[in-house]
């Protein structure tokens, strides 16, 4: 959260590493039996809320053509995500579909 407080403008390819590191740190809570079943509780809710709006990410083809286009990510990160190759295959014909409607 340190480093989403300290961005002065909010880029959209980061937005899925963003999700996934808040879901991983909460997943992390989860298991963690030396917490307070209440406090696991509200893990496994806010997990629930971030994979709402993770799901949300499948409707707009800009958040995955922003990663694919973003030097530092590629598919890199796709691949260390465990995406399915389908899903990165997707992601790659959408960036060259959109590229060639508007830019070639």
């Amino acid at each position: 959260s340190k480093y989403i407080c300290q961005s002065k403008i909010p880029l959209i390819f980061e937005a899925i590493p963003v999700m996934d590191t808040l879901a991983d740190n909460l997943d992390k809570v989860i298991i963690d039996t030396d917490k307070l079943p209440v406090i696991r509780a509200a893990a496994a809710c806010g997990r629930a809320t971030i994979l709402k709006y993770y799901a949300k990410t499948d409707e707009n083809i800009m958040m995955r053509i922003s990663m694919i286009m973003m030097p530092r990510y590629k598919t890199s990160y796709f691949i260390s995500r465990n995406w399915q190759p389908s899903w990165i295959t997707a992601a790659i014909e959408h960036t060259r579909e959109e590229w060639h409607k508007y830019y070639k």
